[in-house]
């Protein structure tokens, strides 16, 4: 099937864990032995998930992919 993923869904256990109500949650994969501390904006959404990505403000990101493509 064009544009398929090939890789295989599987079941990976994880667990939140609230540390700082609506601002800071434990994430843990039950699975392995990886775990961050995740941050969470006023709107609900993580804004930095460590060693991954940190989410930019909306203005940056539009600003940079006008300046990738040319429009958007």
């Amino acid at each position: 099937m064009p544009g398929s993923c090939a890789g295989a869904v599987v079941c990976n256990p994880q667990r939140y864990t609230c540390l700082e109500e609506g601002r800071r949650y434990l994430y843990e994969s039950r699975a392995s032995d990886f775990w961050r501390e995740l941050e969470i904006g006023a709107d609900g959404l993580v804004v930095d998930y460590p060693d991954f990505w940190r989410r930019v403000k909306a203005c940056l990101l539009q600003t940079a992919l006008y300046r990738a493509c040319g429009s958007f």
